[in-house]
């Protein structure tokens, strides 16, 4: 027999009563009242700041051959090697890359090319796993869990959290499908949204835009929830005639300049522009000696563009890398020397060990083991070193590492801009000015 209430007045009668007669509530749909809310925790989970979103679905389109899977590559890459992207901060973690379009091309060419032009070993322990084919997202659910599944126990057995699948290309991984009917692209939307909910990733769609690249392809209710679109085209000149569109830009080597823009980031600012271009890698030649070749993407060269130079500068880099440079800056003026005859350079270089042992100076923690700090110290100059590299600040050949002359804000002395001199006809004492005309 249960025991009564021990009831003093009868506003505790009241609230007894309401406590049993109404059980308390519990949101099957996620929901939070206002004061559950907790206090502001002053970020935004980002997979890749200000442009990708965790764990949240995704869209990079363009045109056909304007660079959107090179630059979905890269960007994949950049999240597995735990390294900024085009001077953004990422989340480290493992990667998922489904080649439904051209998987041959991408593991025989591309990431090959990718691992030649940033030195990087094909036995190097990168968490990027490429997935040759693809379950059709359209009429393939059973499929769809099948990958779920993949990827967890991809994520279980390298022990490393995947935070980015990457599909490549919509179109491909979505055979049958008619992209006007709302309730067909609804369907695959939600089987997108279920691989961010039950593996807690996001997910970045590489799609195509209509014939006139004016806009995405297919119902506007693909990419009407989605967190972010990003669109991938060439950058153009201004044209004079408004029915035509401009020459496609060039940069100084005559590589035609390809242009992301964010059409929507959700929680971001919807501004971010990034100029590329695609950059060819010899990987070797047939037998009839003619060049096997892929491309990696690059920085224009010579693009006079203020928003690309912003986002070549080293500050936008991290503390980490800043620091790993100025180990390299010290090695140099204590061990720099002329590069042996089989590396081509006149700049002073010194050895990745000269620079390993200035990081350790600046790592070293207090009593330390000397080998786990000269093994920690390599790791970190390994990392830094390949972005310094992409920036066009170093270069490495073998063992051997210098600068490439360019000046970095905050470590060199960068002197404002001096008038120009007024030329004159004729030099001091009547002397030839060397001008030649």
């Amino acid at each position: 027999m249960t025991a009564p209430f021990k009831i003093q007045n009868f506003d505790e009668f009241e609230k007894e009563t309401h406590a049993v007669l109404h059980p308390p509530f519990k949101s099957s749909f996620g929901g939070l009242m206002w004061k559950e809310l907790g206090p502001y925790r002053g970020k935004y989970d980002w997979l890749i700041k200000g442009l990708l979103s965790s764990r949240e679905v995704s869209f990079l389109a363009g045109p056909t051959q304007s660079g959107k899977s090179f630059f979905a590559t890269d960007l994949g890459l950049c999240v597995a090697r735990g390294i900024e992207f085009w001077g953004r901060k990422v989340r480290q973690g493992a990667v998922v890359y489904i080649a439904a379009e051209s998987s041959t091309g991408v593991t025989a060419l591309r990431l090959p090319a990718y691992a030649q032009h940033h030195c990087l070993s094909l036995d190097a322990d990168i968490p990027f796993l490429t997935l040759t084919r693809s379950p059709n997202f359209f009429s393939d659910g059973e499929g769809v869990e099948k990958l779920i599944a993949e990827i967890l126990s991809y994520e279980m057995f390298i022990g490393i959290k995947v935070e980015l699948v990457v599909i490549d290309t919509f179109s491909a991984a979505t055979g049958g499908i008619d992209e006007i009917k709302g309730q067909n692209v609804t369907l695959v939307r939600d089987r997108f949204k279920a691989i961010c909910d039950k593996c807690r990733a996001s997910v970045l769609v590489v799609h195509h835009m209509n014939a006139a690249g004016e806009r995405v392809k297919g119902n506007g209710a693909l990419t009407a929830d989605a967190d972010g679109v990003l669109l991938v085209n060439f950058e153009r000149q201004p044209s004079q005639n408004p029915r035509s569109p401009g020459e496609i830009k060039k940069d100084a080597e005559g590589r035609d300049v390809r242009l992301v823009s964010t059409m929507k980031v959700k929680e971001g600012a919807n501004k971010v522009k990034i100029r590329f271009v695609l950059k060819q890698v010899i990987l070797g030649h047939d037998e009839d000696n003619e060049a096997i070749t892929s491309c990696i993407i690059a920085v224009p060269n010579g693009v006079e563009d203020a928003e690309q130079q912003s986002a070549e500068k080293l500050p936008r880099m991290s503390t980490t890398v800043s620091t790993i440079f100025r180990a390299l800056v010290e090695a140099l003026k204590k061990k720099g020397r002329s590069a042996p005859a089989t590396v081509d350079t006149n700049a002073e270089c010194v050895t990745l060990a000269d620079w390993r042992d200035e990081v350790s100076i600046l790592l070293a923690g207090e009593n330390e083991d000397p080998e786990k700090l000269k093994e920690r110290s390599k790791k970190a100059r390994d990392r830094a070193m390949f972005i310094l590299i992409d920036k066009g600040y170093i270069k490495k050949n073998g063992d051997w590492v210098w600068r490439t002359g360019r000046k970095v804000p905050g470590i060199d002395r960068i002197d404002p801009p001096q008038p120009e001199p007024e030329l004159q006809s004729i030099a001091p004492n009547g002397l030839d000015d060397g001008f030649g005309f």
